[in-house]
């Protein structure tokens, strides 16, 4: 068996646990909404972004809204696992990315030793429903999409999925990453280093795939976020060392991913070259 073949066959199945495992906190993720059914039927937020104004709504408008919002999440989820089963090999680098971001996530969160987040019924709703979309179509959409729709001339960009690796792009994705991890001060210094990592990683899956992979991505990170907490608050404290693990688990997979996506991608050139 040729080298590449076993750096083939080795990586999807570093893939394959990686994949289970997103998997896995997705449905964490809308399990929790599920549990708080009461809460979303009667809660939503709207954020108006050019004013930058979050507003709590009640009643059969909150029902409507979230009900959009978690269509949208659902079909996010489904166009992530339709790709993966259909073998589109850059696709997976997202699984990568989400992976290795989920842990700096959960490694920062536990050097950190002072909660900053307090558990409200609202909580769980902010961090899994409504801020991956809000924010995706903010941070990604207002501040990296319509700059490259004014530069390209393509309205579609608003959504993502410009595929344009140059020093304009990468300047939009360093600069909302800048402004992203403003809002998360409050959490102190860790806090604003790791919404500014979420912040590129969110950019560039969002630039090379699109708006709905951004979105899916920042949801599993904020299951995985509202996971922790819920651990850190929960008399259950024997599970801090096990999500501990997983997050170094998932920081070894996904390494390991961008690694093998890397080599892979430099013998292609090579080969390239080489006619």
């Amino acid at each position: 068996m040729s080298t590449i073949s076993r750096n083939n066959k080795y990586l999807g199945f570093i893939r394959t646990i990686n994949f289970i495992l997103i998997m896995s906190l997705a449905s964490i993720g809308i399990a929790s909404l599920g549990i708080m059914i009461n809460v979303i039927l009667n809660y939503s937020l709207l954020a108006i972004p050019w004013l930058i104004s979050p507003e709590i709504i009640r009643g059969a408008t909150a029902t409507i809204l979230n009900g959009v919002y978690l269509g949208i999440l659902l079909i996010a989820l489904i166009q992530i696992v339709r790709n993966y089963l259909e073998q589109q090999t850059e696709y997976r680098l997202i699984l990568d990315l989400v992976s290795i971001q989920i842990a700096v996530t959960l490694i920062l969160s536990f050097l950190d030793s002072k909660v900053k987040l307090a558990p409200s019924p609202l909580l769980v709703p902010a961090l899994v429903l409504w801020a991956p979309i809000l924010e995706e179509l903010f941070f990604r959409g207002f501040l990296v999409g319509i700059p490259c729709v004014f530069r390209y001339g393509k309205a579609r960009m608003f959504f993502g999925g410009i595929r344009k690796k140059n020093f304009f792009t990468g300047l939009l994705a360093v600069v909302s990453a800048i402004i992203f991890s403003i809002p998360h001060m409050y959490l102190g210094f860790l806090g604003v280093v790791n919404a500014f990592v979420a912040g590129i990683i969110l950019a560039y899956i969002f630039i090379d795939f699109g708006l709905l992979e951004s979105i899916f991505a920042h949801f599993i990170l904020n299951a995985a976020t509202a996971f922790s907490i819920a651990i850190i608050f929960l008399p259950i404290k024997d599970l801090v060392v096990p999500l501990l693990l997983v997050g170094l688990i998932l920081l070894m997979i996904g390494s390991m991913g961008a690694i093998l996506v890397l080599i892979s991608f430099y013998r292609r050139i090579r080969r390239i070259r080489s006619f």
